[in-house]
This record gives C-alpha cells, structure tokens and sequence, in this order.
C-alpha cells in the first residue's frame, strides 16, 4: 500500500472517530493499557535509546560542519586559482559563525530541555494529583490552574528565544546553501575539463617543439664540428641543462653566421619553454580548481537535509510550555464535568494517563542533558554562557 493510500485511510479513520467517538468505557480501557505500556522497562529503555540518538546526533552535526570547515580550508591553502579562493573564503567566514551559533544553540537547548523538564515534572507529580482530588473544590483548582499558566508563561521566554533562534539558523544556513551551490554552479565541471584537455594538449606540443629545437641545435653543433667526441656528454647536458648548454655553444662559436642562428635558437627555446611552464601552471591551477569544485559539489549534496531534521527536534523543546497549557485548559474542561456530575472513574484514568507520559518526557529531557553536558569536545574550548 503506497503512502497516499495509507494517508486516504487514515483521513478516513480519523472522521470516523470524529462522527463515531469512543465510549467512555472504552477510552479508560485504552487510557489504562497506555499508562501502563508507558512505564514498562521496554518503553524506558526505548525512550532512552532514542534521546541517546538524538544527543548523538546533535553532536554529530557539528562534526560534520567541522568537516565542512576542513573542505573549505583545504582549499584556501590549495593552488587553486585566486577567484576559487576568494569564493571560498567569504564561505568560510560565513560558515565558521553559523557553527559557532549552532553551539551555543545546542548548549542553550540543554538549559532549556532542564527548565522544560522541571515544568514537566512539576505537572506530572504534584499538580497531577491536587487536580485529581475529588475533595478539593473546583474553584481552588481553576485559581491553581491559572498561576501556573502565568508561571508558564513567564518559563517560556527563554525557549522562545531559543527555538527562534534555532528557525534563525535554519533559515541562515539555507540561504547558505544557497550560497554554496551558486559558487559551485559558477565553475562549470565540464568546461573545466575540457579546458583542462586542450592545456594538456598545449604542453604536450611545446614539449615536442622544445625537443626538436634540441635536437636541432644539436646536430648543428655536430655538423659544425664543434661536437665529436664529446657529443654524448654535451648531449646530456643539453637535455639537462639546454639554456647553459646552448649559451655555450654560442660563446664558442663566436659572431659568426651560425653563431647568430643559436642565439634565434636559445631564444626560441626559452620563449617555447616559458610557454610551456606557464600552461604548465594553470593546469596545475585549473586541476586544483576541479578538485576543489568536485569536494564542495559533494559537501554540498552529502549535508543536505541534515540541519533540517535536527533543527526540527531540538526545537521542539520549546513547545513542552505550550503543550502543558494545552492539556492544562483541556483538563479544565473535563473537570468541570467531574465536579458537576460526580463522575471520577474517567478524569482519573485521563489524569494518570497524563502523569505518565509527562514524566516520560521529564525522563527524556533529563537524559538530554546527561547527554549533552561540557564534558561533550565541541564545548570544551568554547565559552558557554
């Protein structure tokens, strides 16, 4: 079954408990078996093992934007051309701040995840219990009520703060991305390389010209009789050392005609091989510029999505004020039936199914924060407020 399918039948399913809700006798029996699969050790431990892949994963996130920086480096200090570099480093600049904010982000998300924990844990134990105690009366409660969504508010300031400054990032890093891929798209992959190929193309002609040259002079030099039995070594020589070799043969030979036709000679050779050297050069460049462009394409592709996912859950910590006065004004409501019809069995079974899952949220935050904690690398040298 496709997921449109799936998503068609759940629509379905979803009006149908709208039109058709469960009988009260119903809803306790499922409330119950939740309360009670919630707290088994499976359920703890799987909890845990989710917050421990979270926790990794936030820090495996500033790894990976380490590991981004280090491609940008690599770069920088590469022989790639001086418009790559420049590129590059106005990346770097940028990147290093946004990996800076993502650290003080994810530190600033584990004193959240505490303050979060603590309303969790608040609501969870005491105020789950005054609000099931059938003797208190209903307007003691509603007043509870009311300062503790006052407290809540005044809580949630600094999550706020944080989840907004998490969607900050996010939308950074995206018009980042954006950036990235635009300096990527300005070195076409495929003109490169055919550049690359006529260069080699080049240097492999200079080359042949410059060996014929030699071999030219050398003859000249032999048919001269100025080379006989010394001809193998001033052989080597010229291959060695052409421009010492060919200097000196037009110190031997004088002004005369042919000594003029080896300075023409010299000379073209050294224009030929300073030609040579300078292809030489921005092949290296051009083939250091390819490489580089290759890593960022891959940075670039390989990264995507990741900052997305962790964005989302992190921020997600500052939603538990919210979903508290959420549940809390739901709650209102059903105790106002309760009170006025005297019928408990329900409010209680919803109010410990409640308990439940709020204290397993309060667990889940609390082991974010063993897990998150100074002893982590990516705090070590860094100020944390």
């Amino acid at each position: 079954m496709s997921a449109d399918d799936v998503k068609k039948q759940l629509d379905q399913a979803i009006a149908n408990a709208e039109k058709h809700p469960l009988d009260e006798a119903t809803q306790k029996v499922v409330m119950d078996k939740l309360s009670a699969t919630v707290s088994t050790p499976a359920s703890n431990q799987k909890l845990i093992d989710e917050i421990n892949a979270l926790a990794q994963f936030t820090l495996d996130i500033e790894e990976a934007m380490g590991g981004i920086s280090d491609t940008f480096r690599k770069i920088e200090l590469g022989d790639v051309s001086p418009a790559l570099k420049a590129d590059v480093q106005g990346l770097t600049e940028t990147w290093t701040k946004h990996r800076e904010t993502y650290v003080q982000l994810l530190w600033e998300s584990r004193k959240v995840a505490g303050a979060a924990q603590g309303a969790a844990d608040d609501f969870a134990g005491n105020f789950i219990t005054f609000l099931g105690e059938e003797s208190t009366p209903l307007d003691e409660k509603k007043k509870e009520i009311e300062n503790t969504l006052e407290k809540l508010t005044r809580d949630e300031k600094q999550a706020t703060a944080m989840s907004q400054g998490f969607s900050n990032l996010q939308k950074s890093i995206k018009d980042f991305q954006k950036d990235w891929a635009t300096i990527v798209g300005k070195y076409n992959i495929d003109d490169m390389n055919d550049k690359a190929k006529q260069l080699q193309e080049t240097i492999d002609k200079l080359t042949e010209e410059l060996a014929e040259l030699a071999a030219k002079i050398q003859k000249l030099a032999i048919a001269l009789g100025v080379l006989s039995a010394s001809a193998a070594i001033t052989g080597a020589l010229g291959f060695i050392c052409p421009l010492f070799w060919i200097g000196t043969l037009v110190l031997a030979l004088g002004a005369g005609v042919d000594a003029v036709l080896l300075k023409q000679a010299q000379d073209a050779y050294s224009e030929t091989e300073g030609q040579l050297n300078q292809k030489k050069a921005e092949l290296t460049t051009l083939l250091a510029d390819i490489a580089a462009v290759q890593e960022l394409k891959a940075g670039l592709e390989n990264n995507k999505g990741n900052f997305d996912i962790i964005i989302t859950r992190l921020g997600a910590f500052a939603t538990v004020w919210a979903t508290i006065r959420a549940d809390m004004q739901a709650i209102t409501e059903k105790l106002e039936y309760a009170h006025n019809t005297g019928s408990w069995t329900l409010m209680h079974s919803r109010l410990n199914t409640a308990a439940k899952l709020y204290a397993a949220l309060g667990q889940a935050l609390r082991h974010y924060q063993i897990a998150v904690n100074k002893d982590n690398e990516i705090f070590k040298s860094r100020p944390l407020n």
